[in-house]
């Protein structure tokens, strides 16, 4: 009872605080001037935390539109860049492009290069999440040659982050691989409050992953769990336990695969990720189909196809419609699974047209990541060297278990030949004793059977005395007689 009023109260004290807080805020939001237009940003940020989404809207419209009514450019393009945040973080790629487009023009007027390459590298990976490949790519170059002149190393990585993104998904995966080497290489000499190395490391694992190099994508995926384990509630670490647990599948560990599955499910429900929702039901979904759960992989690919559908998430409806597929044909229902197969190569084949393919290498010639392989040779080797002393050390745990194992076997073996003896040990001696039983057994047989037989042979013989001699009423009467006579 004590625990839960103290839990209650401080519920309350914390409601009361965020109260006091966003009243403060209104308060000095009476000017129409730039504190204002801060302040009214300020309280549609607490509302976002309480994923409160119509009033955090409702109150960054209100400081965009007050930033525009002063005419300030700075404040104003930092209130698209927020919408835009806003919009991305709720998975509407379409109304987080537009706004991250406004950002740019109001950042640009005023020549402020800093903002403006944020927004290119937000706006490219907005058009990444909308599998707008080609111009994602063009503006995630326009961030790294912003951010490389103005020596903005932050923005640089994280336009890389978004290159090497874009290079997977077009399949070049030497360049990607490199890209993301970079990434981290300069993520690794910022401060621990800029860098994010373990998205960096579970990019290369995903890289190697989709080149089919499971092994080395599975070490890469470890190293960033390892560091992302300090939060386990958070989305990055879903993301690490959904990459391990494709992985898995690949590699056939199937109940590996499903463990990771079902720590990233919950998380993302609780966060309200409807894009990482609809990778996990979708592979999971692709596991039922593995394992011939037709019914269950039906139902778990409609999930993904619901949210896919909700998102435009071209790239994924081309899976989901494909392993649906699957699943109605296992069920027998031949018409919804034709159909479902005409859908998926419809948009396989619009994916990537030819008129894509061509401004696909257009831009590669603009970017020369050629050049940078040599410097990047011994941060590579570097890499490597980390990476081997990583799986040696596994190997030397598997070892040790190996070892365990081995002896726990032996162990079980010499006590199992020890029982073994025991019983027949004891069975040979229940043996003896039976046997034992059985002569004991006869022996009393026989003896009462001649018991019996000397028995009968006295009786016999006193009835043939009783028959030869006279009894004893003649005896008397003759005796008697006698005694007559001599009278």
């Amino acid at each position: 009872m004590i625990k839960h009023i103290i839990f209650i109260l401080f519920l309350s004290f914390n409601v009361i605080a965020q109260t006091r807080t966003t009243d403060s805020l209104r308060k000095h939001s009476v000017k129409d001037d730039t504190s204002a237009v801060i302040n009214f940003r300020k309280i549609a940020a607490l509302f976002f935390e309480e994923r409160k989404s119509d009033s955090a809207l409702f109150y960054y419209t209100k400081s965009l539109n007050l930033a525009i009514k002063i005419k300030n450019k700075q404040q104003e393009g930092l209130c698209y860049k927020v919408i835009g945040r806003f919009y991305l973080e709720n998975d509407e790629y379409k109304q987080a492009i537009t706004n991250y487009n406004k950002a740019i023009q109001a950042f640009q007027s005023i020549s402020n290069k800093k903002d403006v390459v944020s927004c290119y590298s937000l706006l490219a990976q907005a058009q990444h999440y909308k599998s707008d490949f080609v111009n994602s790519l063009k503006n995630s170059q326009m961030a790294l040659k912003i951010s490389k002149e103005i020596g903005d190393m932050v923005q640089y990585s994280r336009s890389l982050n978004v290159l090497g993104l874009i290079y997977k998904r077009q399949k070049n995966y030497r360049l990607a691989i490199n890209t993301f080497k970079e990434n981290l290489s300069i993520e690794q000499t910022l401060g621990d409050e800029k860098r994010d190395v373990v998205g960096v490391y579970s990019n290369l694992g995903l890289t190697y992953y989709e080149a089919k190099i499971f092994d080395t994508a599975l070490i890469y995926q470890l190293i960033a769990l390892k560091i992302a384990d300090k939060d386990k509630r958070s989305i990055q670490f879903a993301i690490v336990n959904l990459n391990i647990a494709l992985t898995y599948d690949e590699l056939k560990k199937y109940d590996l695969a499903v463990k990771h599955y079902n720590v990233a499910l919950p998380i993302f429900k609780e966060a309200g990720d409807e894009y990482g929702l609809s990778l996990v039901y979708m592979n999971i979904a692709s596991n039922d189909n593995i394992f011939k759960n037709f019914k269950s992989a039906q139902q778990n690919f409609i999930r993904s196809l619901d949210i896919s559908l909700k998102l435009g998430l071209i790239d994924n409806l081309d899976l989901v419609y494909a392993g649906l597929a699957s699943a109605e044909e296992g069920l027998g229902d031949y018409k919804k699974a034709y159909g479902y197969l005409s859908k998926s190569k419809l948009l396989h084949d619009s994916i990537f047209n030819s008129e894509n393919s061509k401004q696909f290498g257009e831009l590669k010639t603009n970017f020369a990541v050629e050049k940078k392989e040599a410097e990047l040779k011994l941060k590579s080797d570097a890499e490597k060297q980390k990476i081997t002393l990583v799986a040696n050390e596994e190997k030397k745990q598997q070892k040790i278990i190996i070892f365990s194992v081995v002896i726990v076997l032996a162990i079980v073996c010499v006590f199992s030949i020890f029982l073994y003896r025991r019983f027949k040990l004891t069975q040979k001696q229940n043996s003896i004793i039976e046997a034992k039983e059985k002569e004991t057994h006869l022996q009393k047989e026989t003896i009462e059977e001649k018991q019996k037989e000397i028995l009968d042979s006295i009786h016999y013989a006193k009835r043939i005395q009783q028959a030869l001699m006279p009894n004893e009423h003649f005896i008397k009467k003759t005796f008697d007689r006698l005694n007559n006579k001599e009278n």
